[in-house]
């Protein structure tokens, strides 16, 4: 059975831990640079550098010059970055190369990840916004609509650093849509959790505490994901706001089995949060978190018990 280059790119850790599971062979066998790319993947997900690394030296002794293992090196590489935190501006100029001399299945995954990059590592926001953008138009050429679609949802998650001011529940309302229209739920608990916090902006935290949970429920099988850890931990500050601190908590020590970067920064803003630490490592925390750290108690002007009334009235069920 050998899989298509989307099913790799955009399986779920969930998706491809079960592929593993009913036939393993799939990862322990076969050398073509799209059955490394699938164990790459797969350590990715898994944040599992160690293996990250054990893969890459891999691929580089089979290196042959040609095009194609040049891109899964370098992919590959700059998904080790990634997870090192890592900043590498020669490994994208070097992916900047390869995606100049041909269209191939490789471009848009090579966009997306740079995109990726731009955001998290370099905090090149333009550059970041500008290859989720392109990086729609090229998975949407492979098939990759479930990855096109993430790509939408990660510019539309850039737009709204960029422009702060408006609210964005519509934008994200409507990607909703699309993400369940093909059955992607992995994106329908992000845009839930990204309307979460929208609303929670507005300050409907209770509101807010309805879309998360909707968000959780669709990320469910995605336990210990970045999104997963990322709704968690919007849970346990909006109940944190609300002032339910026990269910607060139990959100809080499931954070805690994380090991992801990200995931640890979150529990240390909300230990700020519970007055147990006064100490956040910046470097891995996204701009919404950031913001947190200027609102650590219930926000001003935050919404009626009449006003909440009117924003539930909105609140439909996914």
């Amino acid at each position: 059975m050998e899989l298509m280059f989307s099913q790799i790119i955009e399986a779920s850790l969930a998706e491809l831990l079960e592929m593993k599971k009913v036939n393993a062979a799939i990862f322990d066998q076969g050398s073509s640079p799209e059955r490394h790319y699938l164990r790459v993947v797969l350590s990715f997900l898994k944040n599992d550098r160690r293996e990250l690394g054990k893969q890459l030296l891999q691929i580089s002794e089979k290196r042959d010059g040609s095009y194609n293992w040049e891109m899964l090196y370098q992919l590959s590489a700059l998904r080790l970055d990634i997870r090192e935190q890592a900043l590498n501006h020669k490994r994208v100029e070097q992916i900047q190369s390869l995606l100049s001399k041909r269209e191939s299945k490789w471009h848009g995954e090579a966009l997306i990840l740079m995109g990726y990059y731009f955001e998290k590592i370099s905090n090149n926001l333009e550059d970041s916004l500008s290859s989720y953008e392109q990086s729609t138009i090229h998975l949407e050429r492979i098939g990759a609509r479930r990855k096109a679609l993430k790509a939408r949802l990660n510019a539309l998650a850039i737009q709204t650093q960029l422009n702060p001011d408006p609210v964005y529940i519509l934008d994200y309302k409507i990607l909703l849509k699309k993400a369940l229209l093909i059955d992607d739920f992995i994106v329908a608990g992000i845009c839930l959790n990204n309307i979460s916090r929208e609303y929670q902006i507005l300050g409907a935290s209770t509101v807010a505490l309805k879309y998360v949970n909707q968000s959780l429920e669709y990320l469910e099988n995605d336990f210990g994901t970045l999104h997963y850890c990322a709704a968690l931990a919007q849970r346990c500050h909006l109940l944190f706001e609300l002032g339910r601190l026990g269910e607060a908590k139990l959100d809080y020590e499931s954070l805690k089995v994380s090991n992801l970067d990200e995931c640890k920064t979150y529990i240390e803003v909300i230990d700020v949060l519970f007055n147990e630490s006064a100490e956040v490592h910046r470097q891995y925390l996204s701009s919404s978190w950031e913001e947190r750290l200027d609102h650590l108690h219930p926000y001003q002007g935050s919404l009626s018990e009449l006003e909440e009334r009117g924003c539930n009235l909105n609140c439909v069920t996914a």
